[in-house]
């Protein structure tokens, strides 16, 4: 939404393309929701059926209300979601 962020296709890696401005985004709350597919590549060939793709959602909170750039306490932040894993133990990152 918004040319935000950036997706690399192939590490999965997550990234702000630009600097997030919460009076910019649609909604008073600051909160930006990115639909994420990922296809598993069969014969180098992206498959398209339940068995090879799983859409998921990621869902980012702007809470800096003063424009200020953001702070994180490490550099690089490191998630792992198993291929295997229940509705019921989604997260939002």
């Amino acid at each position: 939404p918004m040319n935000y962020f950036l997706l690399d296709a192939v590490t999965g890696e997550l990234r702000t393309a630009r600097p997030l401005d919460k009076e910019a985004v649609d909604n008073k709350n600051g909160t930006i929701v990115l639909t994420i597919k990922a296809c598993e590549l069969i014969d180098g060939k992206k498959g398209n059926d339940a068995s090879t793709t799983s859409i998921t959602e990621a869902t980012v909170k702007i809470i800096d209300v003063n424009d200020e750039a953001p702070s994180f306490d490490k550099r690089e932040y490191f998630v792992e979601i198993p291929e295997n894993i229940k509705e019921e133990n989604r997260f939002l990152v």
